[in-house]
């Protein structure tokens, strides 16, 4: 597997969101019974590399769990761009990856705390960075 985490304007996401997570799979790199894949992540910059990490290890744990679970990145897709007026979709209870969004929220506030960082300003910084482009 490879993964591949990029900074972009936000902009350039494919709807409002700090990030967002996109599997490849190349059928012409088949070794044995293993398909090799790519995990892209992107993220939209905000200014500051911690909080960028923050939101890319967002990105891979909730990426990782919904592979894991058999949760479909079509899914998730569907679910975020169909709730866009909510700045976390996957908070929603009724979000089909709403167990493994949380737990990849327990891992980013863990993180958060570990790089001495405020939660409640980061989280201002993203919801500001949320309004509709």
């Amino acid at each position: 597997m490879t993964i591949i985490i990029e900074n972009i304007p936000s902009e350039k996401q494919r709807y409002p969101t700090a990030g967002d997570w996109q599997w490849t799979f190349d059928p012409n790199r088949d070794i044995g019974h293993h398909k090799l894949d790519q995990l892209t992540i992107k993220v939209s910059d905000l200014g500051d590399y911690k909080h960028n990490l923050l939101v890319a290890i967002h990105e891979l744990f909730e990426a990782i769990l919904c592979r894991r679970d058999g949760i479909s990145q079509e899914l998730v897709d569907a679910w975020d761009k169909s709730h866009q007026d909510m700045n976390e979709p996957g908070d929603h209870p009724n979000a089909p990856y709403h167990k493994q969004h949380n737990k990849a929220m327990a891992i980013e506030r863990m993180a958060c705390e570990l790089l001495d960082l405020d939660w409640q300003a980061y989280e201002a910084q993203l919801e500001e960075m949320l309004i509709p482009f």
